[in-house]
């Protein structure tokens, strides 16, 4: 079984820029969820990001908490994979996804690395392997496809 799933783009824009996109809620709110967070974007807090369920009309609550923003270079997040479950995070296994940009040229490449799917129940680990590995290649194009917005070329990798 893989514990990681990684995933880069490429943005021509300052790192500052794709920062921005990355931890404030309006941004994230415009290419990550398409029902908004609820919570705060800060170190040691909790926030619940909320995504239109593929199979209907309903709302998913993926509850999270921020571990790391050294701006502009690492952003990073405990979650749980798979929809709201009401423990405290830290009573249940968790992934750690990890944004990481990195100047270069004239632009700005992001990664994300999501890891600690061996932590996971053996009963959950394949599929949130599977469903994450999906997701991230979705999330990522519509993060690309934000980043045109800006009026910058940008290229998934």
């Amino acid at each position: 079984m893989k514990d990681t799933i990684e995933r880069s783009i490429y943005f021509q824009a300052p790192v500052e820029r794709v920062w921005r996109a990355l931890t404030t809620k309006e941004e994230i709110n415009a290419w990550f969820t398409d029902r908004g967070i609820d919570g705060d974007i800060a170190v040691g807090e909790d926030m619940v990001m909320c995504f239109k369920l593929s199979s209907s009309d309903e709302t998913g609550r993926c509850r999270a908490k921020v571990e790391t923003m050294d701006a502009p270079s690492h952003f990073a997040y405990r979650w749980l994979p798979g929809n709201l479950n009401e423990k405290p995070l830290d009573e249940v296994p968790t992934t750690l996804v990890e944004f990481f940009l990195v100047p270069e040229g004239e632009g700005t490449r992001v990664t994300v690395k999501e890891s600690g799917f061996a932590s996971l129940p053996e009963n959950l680990m394949a599929d949130a392997f599977k469903d994450n590995s999906e997701g991230w290649a979705e999330v990522m194009e519509s993060f690309r496809k934000y980043g045109e917005s800006w009026n910058k070329q940008s290229t998934a990798v």
